[in-house]
């Protein structure tokens, strides 16, 4: 007797069945190894459990073709098997669109910053954002840029959300800092990374909590140390941004967020007269920032003990810049210290007198510079 036909329509849809499914699953495999180029994250996001809802309908439709053919077949029994071995044809295409989906790494981004908003605990915020920043370097070492600064403004939007918790920032900064040391040889990455700190440093206060402005403000001023050298060229408009942030800070009475924002200006400034040419303008632009700073807070409201911190502290950073700018023949950046402490004297004010003692300890210390007027123009701030 002929077999009757049905059977071998049933015995070509396990077959057809099983080899789609292993293409599909070969498919997958391929591109999740592909994916952790980037991160280790992107093989579980694209073999992940949702893959089982298209593995399913997949072993039935090869399995009961296999179970009918031991017995007489039925219409009606063949129709339900090729429905699902139909459904399993159609199915292919939402399943080749998500993996398309779950292999973009923009896609992955936003995931894992929406992970990040979305955490109730510490741990979980931190396990979101170390993937993010994962995925952040992994773009970087296969030179998938545009990935890499998506990333990186994903680390400024969740510091910088006014809606958030001042922790967040506060580890968000770490994140961006540890990014910057393990990135320092690459001047791309660092230039990147450290206009997100200071965007992150100067970003969110001074409306946060003061215990984490400082906090953060330390970071940038660690960043700046570690940074490559190279990058401290093309932060004229940051020196200036520092100034007005320190500016408003005195109005607000937040002191310790003056001293972290004259350190920054004080390690640019050293870096500068040390590590850069002679006609870089940056060492000069931070000390007069610096002697900018001297002025505000003399003519501040704050209690005088507050004012002497301030005053001091921005004096002996600019006699020790001037100092320094001196012994490596940096004559431009070390003539424009003493002219702020020189104007500094001008002051004529109870607080300016009070002061001018120090003033003139400084002034005698840096005594072999010729005093002239800078070229560069001193920005107002506060």
């Amino acid at each position: 007797m002929e077999p009757d036909p049905l059977y071998f329509l049933l015995g070509a849809q396990a077959e057809t069945l099983g080899t789609i499914f292993v293409l599909a699953f070969t498919f997958c495999v391929v591109v999740a190894q592909v994916a952790t180029r980037y991160h280790r994250v992107l093989f579980d996001r694209i073999l992940g459990g949702w893959a089982m809802w298209y593995a399913v309908p997949f072993g039935i439709g090869i399995i009961l073709p296999l179970f009918l053919l031991h017995g007489p077949v039925f219409l009606w029994s063949t129709r339900i098997s090729l429905l699902i071995g139909a459904y399993c044809i159609f199915s292919l295409i939402p399943f080749t669109v998500a993996v398309r989906k779950l292999l973009s790494i923009s896609a992955a981004l936003d995931e894992k910053h929406q992970e990040v908003l979305a955490a109730t605990s510490h741990v979980e915020t931190e396990h979101s954002i170390n993937d993010l920043s994962g995925i952040t370097v992994g773009a970087l070492f296969v030179n998938d840029f545009n990935a890499f600064e998506t990333g990186v403004e994903k680390f400024v939007d969740l510091a910088n959300r006014r809606d958030n918790a001042q922790h967040l920032a506060s580890m968000v900064s770490n994140e961006v800092l540890e990014l910057i040391r393990r990135n320092a040889g690459n001047r791309f990455a660092s230039e990147i990374l450290m206009d997100a700190m200071v965007k992150i440093g100067l970003g969110h206060a001074p409306e946060g909590e003061a215990g984490t402005s400082v906090q953060i403000l330390e970071r940038l001023a660690e960043a700046f140390v570690v940074t490559d050298i190279t990058t401290l060229r093309s932060h004229t408009q940051t020196i200036r941004s520092i100034g007005e942030h320190a500016g408003a800070a005195i109005a607000d009475h937040r002191t310790n967020v003056v001293i972290q924002c004259q350190n920054i200006l004080y390690t640019i400034s050293e870096r500068s007269i040390t590590e850069l040419p002679a006609s870089t303008e940056t060492g000069r632009e931070a000390v007069a920032v610096m002697g900018a700073i001297i002025h505000y807070a003399l003519a501040s409201t704050l209690a005088p003990e507050e004012q002497d911190r301030l005053v001091n502290h921005a004096i002996a950073q600019i006699e020790e810049v001037g100092t320094k700018a001196n012994l490596v023949g940096q004559t431009r950046v070390a003539g424009t210290a003493q002219v702020q402490l020189l104007r500094a004297m001008r002051n004529n004010s109870e607080n300016g007198q009070r002061i001018r003692g120090r003033l003139e300890a400084s002034l005698a210390v840096m005594g072999s510079t010729q005093p002239f007027e800078p070229t560069i123009q001193i920005p107002p701030i506060g």
